[in-house]
């Protein structure tokens, strides 16, 4: 994350997002989560592939196997308590919420 070559009031995070598995999958959804510097959160936010990916890309797309995409998202900075962040992989459930690699099954939420 930077807020380099950025808005003054942005904040630019860059991931590359890898499928290891040996079958194409779905495009996860990132949950993108700023921290304080005891790791509270700040502002979170979950960014579907449309939003981070790049325009050649379709969102609705699988990933190869193998393969990588690289995502771009720009938060509104929150202000100087943000000071490191955490990205987390989700799906979307059959039953209409998320599965995160870190947090396991939950309802949908948006903040």
């Amino acid at each position: 994350a930077s807020v380099s070559g950025a808005a003054a009031a942005e904040i630019v995070v860059r991931a590359s997002v890898k499928n290891s598995a040996g079958r194409p999958q779905p495009l996860p959804l990132l949950r993108v989560t700023l921290q304080d510097r005891f790791g509270n959160r700040v502002a979170a936010r979950d960014v579907p592939p449309g939003d981070y990916l790049p325009a050649s890309v379709a969102p609705s797309s699988l990933l190869a196997a193998g393969s990588r995409v690289d995502a771009t998202i720009v938060f509104v900075d929150p202000g100087p308590q943000a000071m490191g962040f955490e990205i987390d992989a989700c799906l979307r459930q059959r039953s209409g919420g998320l599965a995160c690699a870190h947090e396991g099954p939950y309802p949908p939420r948006m903040t």
